[in-house]
This record gives C-alpha cells, structure tokens and sequence, in this order.
C-alpha cells in the first residue's frame, strides 16, 4: 500500500511539474509578446502626438488612435487571460508544495491554463492582424508609390482603421459588389479618398438636431467592373 501511494504520488508530481513546466514558458512568451505590443501601443500613442500640419498627416494621426483604441481590446484580454494562469500556477505551485494537491484539483488546472491559452491567443492574434492592416495602410499614406491591390481587401482594411471612429457615431459599414477586382494604383490616395469622405459623413451627416428621428447610420461601399479598363466605386451614406 505504501509503495503504491508512493508510485501515484511520483506520477502526480512528475505530471504537475511537466504542467508547471510548460504553463510557465507559456507564461513567459505571452509575457514578452504583451510587453512588446504594450511597448508598441506606447509608441503609436506618442507618435500620434508628433503628427500637425499636413491634411496627409492628420489622417495618419487618426489612424494610428482608432488602431490604438482596437487594440486595447484584444491585448487587455491576453493580459487577463496571462494573470489567471500565473495566479492558479501560483495556487498549484503551494498546493504541491503542501502535498494537499488532489486529481481534480489538478484537473480543474489544466483545463483553466487551456481555455486561458486559447483566449489570449485569439486576442494576440487579432491583435497581430490589426498591426498588419496598420503597418499596409500607415506605410501607403507617407510613401506615395504605385502598387497592384485587391480593391475589395484593401477598402475594407481602411474601413477597418476607421472602425473606432464609426463606432463613436455608431455608423453601420458594409461592403457590395465584385471581391476579386485588381487594379494598379497609388493606395495611399486612395485611403485618404475614402477616409475623407467618412469623416464627412461622420460630421455632416450623421450630425442631426432632430433627436425625434430613429434611423441607423449606415455607409456602403459599391465596387463594379464597368470596362476592360474603369471600375466604379460607390460611396453612399443614408445622413
């Protein structure tokens, strides 16, 4: 009997200490990408305030809060999700060390450290795709070179640095027409084009003294192949 205790024991501590093992270098790589995307988040904030002047980088100067602002979101989540970790590895750490360490105990660690990962990895992966679609349109509006797009893909990654300030006005964006249009252009003229007449819609149409009238805002985005050699892009706002 005594052997045996021993045995299972041994197993349960090789197995806590292989968990322990691996949650902490989960741990610590989650540490380090959130201190580099809060370090990041620092820099686009301060650069925000370095940016006057020119209509080109005001637009950048929106650009970079409305990113900033998305970000928060996701990158509050994987910290959250990074604290829940370290503090019940904390917990089995001193339960193991107490030998008061039970299987279900055990269990109900390992499936918090996985749905915990699984969170804070969504949320760093949103966060990743949200830098991407800054670093594309933030480089088009400061280097003004022509360059083969996807229309559909890139209006949309606009639209989508300018989420923030739709949501203020809580404006409804949605996108009609052909996907799988190429054409060969200077992006950021273009981004600046459509970030323009958001911000007119944002302040001239959604902008009513008439609290009685209850409507959605909405902005819809049409793309259309007219010709071998003209596409048509449909702006249109309901304010």
């Amino acid at each position: 009997s005594q052997r045996t205790t021993i045995t299972i024991t041994t197993i349960l501590v090789l197995i806590v200490a292989i968990a322990l093992i691996l949650v902490v270098g989960l741990f610590i790589k989650n540490k380090r990408t959130t201190q580099k995307l809060s370090e990041t988040l620092r820099h686009l904030e301060e650069t925000q305030t370095q940016l006057v002047q020119s209509e080109k980088m005001a637009s950048l100067g929106k650009l970079i809060a409305g990113v900033a602002h998305e970000i928060n979101t996701p990158l509050g989540i994987a910290v959250t999700s990074t604290s829940l970790i370290q503090e019940n590895t904390e917990n089995m750490a001193k339960r193991l060390n107490d030998k008061s360490l039970s299987q279900k105990q055990l269990q109900s660690y390992i499936n918090i450290v996985t749905e915990s990962s699984a969170i804070s990895n969504s949320g760093l992966e949103r966060v990743i795709e949200l830098m991407h679609t800054f670093k594309e349109v933030a480089a088009d509006q400061i280097i003004e070179s022509v360059r083969d797009i996807n229309l559909a893909n890139y209006v949309n990654e606009v639209m989508i640095t300018l989420a923030n300030e739709m949501k203020k006005s809580q404006v409804q964006y949605s996108f009609t027409g052909d996907d799988t249009i190429k054409i060969s252009t200077i992006p950021g003229a273009l981004a600046q084009v459509i970030t323009n007449l958001v911000n007119n819609s944002i302040r001239h149409g959604f902008q009513s003294d008439d609290d009685s009238k209850e409507k959605s805002n909405e902005i819809k985005i049409k793309i259309e192949q007219n010709s071998i050699d003209e596409v048509c892009l449909t702006y249109h706002d309901n304010g």
